[in-house]
């Protein structure tokens, strides 16, 4: 108990004692009568205070906790914003990445575009920390509807990823996903994919040489439906002692024996690397089917 609940309590209990007192007498002398009113005055005016007090305190905080909420909102929709546009950049350089590996270029360049991505990808989960913050500080409500934003955004990011490789049957699954957190979120919010459509899936990998300093296997793309182009990522067994600097892909098989087809092998990574396929023929679409492609990948002493 603090002390203004018991100057509340004392004050209380003085103003009705000196009620009572003055109930129970016939008459009072003028001096008895000034003291009790002294008495009664001090006792309503310690109470009144106390009384004034706690709600002037109680009504502060609620215009503090609204003034934190509507900083917090703006605030973590600014942080919602900035993920967002991170997330566009990182597309871009994927995008410039896949079109390097399709152009056969430089391998460094590569290196540098997968450097660039993950440490924007650093930056843009920082983000997430500072809503953590935000959401220690405003109200349970606020808490909740930013928690959901993020959860929503973060789901988002990951699901547009998948999209990009995964088998028709799965991208059903995950389009429904994307537009049930899209609805959690306002619309200039909502992260969007730049990457085309990929028709392409990861049926098999047969590893044939598996050194520190060479690789070498043959990859099996299934394409599900009649495409312009695919490509899917495929692992290392174990690491490559260093990103390699020489890369070789042949195509030995395809539906219908098709040669219509440029295939490619490229990697600036030690633990994974990109197989694409895209058609030789101006709008000629490769056909659906199983294509089988050869890959070796040697790091140079």
């Amino acid at each position: 108990m603090n002390v203004k609940n018991i100057l509340a309590g004392g004050s209380f209990f003085l103003v009705i004692a000196c009620l009572v007192l003055t109930s129970q007498l016939d008459n009072l002398e003028s001096r008895e009568g000034l003291l009790i009113s002294i008495i009664l005055a001090l006792g309503s005016a310690a109470f009144s205070w106390v009384i004034s007090s706690h709600y002037s305190k109680k009504t502060l905080k609620a215009e503090n906790t609204k003034l934190i909420d509507r900083i917090g909102e703006q605030s973590s929709e600014k942080i919602l914003n900035q993920s967002k546009q991170l997330y566009s950049i990182e597309q871009y350089l994927d995008s410039k990445q896949e079109k390097s590996a399709m152009e056969n270029s430089d391998s460094k360049g590569m290196i540098y575009l997968e450097s660039t991505r993950n440490m924007i990808r650093l930056i843009r989960s920082s983000n997430n920390t500072y809503l953590s913050d935000w959401a220690g500080v405003v109200s349970d409500e606020v808490r909740e509807k930013l928690t959901e934003q993020s959860n929503a955004q973060s789901q988002l990011f990951e699901d547009i990823d998948l999209i990009s490789s995964a088998s028709p049957a799965k991208r059903e699954k995950i389009e429904e996903k994307i537009e049930a957190n899209s609805q959690k979120l306002p619309s200039h919010l909502v992260p969007q994919s730049s990457l085309k459509r990929n028709n392409a899936e990861l049926h098999d990998h047969l590893i044939e040489t598996n050194d520190t300093d060479k690789k070498k296997g043959i990859i099996k793309v299934l394409l599900s439906e009649p495409s312009f182009k695919g490509h899917v990522v495929a692992k290392f067994d174990t690491n490559l002692s260093s990103p390699p600097t020489k890369n070789k892909s042949v195509l030995k098989k395809s539906p219908n024996g098709s040669q219509n087809v440029n295939v490619f092998a490229k990697t600036g990574t030690v633990y994974d690397f990109h197989i694409g396929l895209k058609s030789d023929e101006f709008n000629v679409p490769l056909q659906p089917g199983i294509y089988e492609i050869e890959y070796e990948f040697e790091v140079e002493k």
